[in-house]
């Protein structure tokens, strides 16, 4: 028996329930109190939003609870169909394909029911203490869901498997048990719930799809398996994790310097658009850090070639990976300072001119646009930290320390210097803030 609290799971446990059935798991006492809290809040968003809706106020949303999903993040759900918007979603989503018959592995869909199980324990899905007790039961009756190999991009969670993995609470789908397959339908007399109690109700199916547990899953079974001979290669996987960061950091900076996506702050931040291009460019230089990066992330240690008259059979070339991680390193590093620093921009645009993400666009004439000039040039960084988020604050101070608002065009090279000094070099004691 192995006991979960949503914290201290190892990859050795985890593979040791994934590969055995016969090993149980069970939950610390201690994280009831956690999912309960959760699901009273949930309760609360409900109800508020119901009475809301029937007194013909305009009621609160919470996406995925109150609203749709995706691209209908803004549609509001009537409240009687607040339960059915969780179950669709299970529906809606379960359209893996198998190939040649080609389903997850028994193991890799235990340890993602696993992983899924123990994250709920943290108290922060909102879901019900009896779908903590469905998913627990599953697990140690030993239920594998059928669930498709293809289909999942990673985004916001494996949509598609973990939705095919549930969709078998709503009798949807096939399941295996001791080697036998059976229809899902079967699933409430297996693990002794009604099979209405099993169906998710408010916010559950979000929580149910809304994880990377069989990415997870997957990897931590490769790592446990690979551990010990995986040495050799660890630089070109920090290589890869590295190239991936910064790949992340420049579509944030390109977000932010975006009108059709930075809610409604200025087009690449700048004052006088037109005379002034802003920190356009600041974003290509990030881009082609984002290029050299994916380029250098071909692993080294795919590469080896013999020496020494083939004495030496199979080298690691951990120099030349080491090498380039090195390279990679330092792109990521200018490119976070890049982001950094329009970031910055960014606060001061947002705090500093109290502009409203929501307020339409408007075309400025020539005057309007020197005056709202003047204004930003005004813009107290002092001011604009008092407003931002603690955990951020320091940063923002640090950048501003060392470059200044850009009211208008300037060379921004030496800025993005003294950024990635004043953030990364070993005399600035980069840390997190502490505030």
């Amino acid at each position: 028996m192995i006991t979960l609290d949503g914290r201290s799971l190892t990859i050795e446990q985890l593979a040791q329930i994934a590969r055995d059935p016969s090993i149980h798991v069970e939950r610390d006492p201690s994280t009831n109190e956690r999912v309960a809290r959760s699901e009273a809040l949930i309760g609360r968003i409900v109800e508020n939003y119901r009475r809301a809706f029937e007194s013909g106020e305009a009621p609160p949303t919470e996406y995925g609870v109150t609203t749709g999903f995706g691209e209908f993040k803004d549609k509001r759900i009537a409240p009687d169909d607040l339960q059915q918007l969780q179950r669709n979603l299970l529906l809606s989503h379960s359209v893996g394909v198998c190939g040649d018959d080609a389903y997850f592995d028994a193991e890799v869909v235990r340890a993602a029911l696993v992983t899924r199980l123990n994250a709920f324990l943290l108290g922060h899905s909102g879901v019900r203490r009896t779908m903590v007790e469905i998913v627990e039961a599953m697990i140690n009756r030993g239920v594998i869901p059928l669930v498709p190999l293809k289909g999942s991009v990673g985004a916001s969670g494996d949509l598609c498997p973990l939705a095919h993995t549930f969709a078998t609470l709503l009798g949807v789908g096939d399941f295996v048990l001791n080697g036998q397959e059976y229809p899902a339908t079967e699933l409430p007399s297996v693990l002794g719930f009604d099979a209405e109690v099993m169906k998710p109700t408010f916010k559950e199916g979000l929580a149910l799809v809304n994880g990377v547990n069989y990415s997870a899953a997957m990897l931590a079974l490769g790592v446990f398996d690979a551990q010990h001979i995986a040495d050799a290669i660890a630089a070109d996987l920090l290589t890869i994790a590295l190239a991936e960061l910064a790949n992340i950091s420049e579509r944030r900076t390109a977000m932010l310097l975006d009108g059709n996506h930075n809610r409604r702050l200025p087009q690449n931040l700048t004052t006088r658009p037109g005379v002034n291009t802003g920190l356009m460019i600041a974003q290509y230089t990030a881009a082609s850090l984002v290029s050299e990066n994916k380029v250098l992330s071909h692993p080294a240690s795919v590469d080896s070639i013999p020496t020494s008259a083939n004495a030496e059979d199979h080298v690691s070339m951990s120099t030349y990976a080491a090498r380039k991680m090195r390279t990679v390193l330092r792109n990521t590093q200018n490119v976070l300072a890049i982001e950094f620093l329009v970031s910055a921009q960014a606060l001061d645009w947002r705090i500093g001119m109290s502009m409203d993400p929501l307020a339409p666009r408007r075309e400025m004439s020539l005057a309007d646009a020197d005056e709202q000039a003047q204004r930003f040039a005004a813009v107290q960084p002092a001011n604009v930290a008092n407003s931002v988020a603690p955990a951020l604050r320091e940063f923002y101070l640090r950048v501003r320390e060392v470059s200044p608002p850009v009211v208008r065009d300037r060379a921004l090279s030496d800025d993005v210097r003294r950024v990635y000094e004043a953030l990364f070099s070993v005399r600035a004691g980069f840390s997190r803030p502490t505030g």
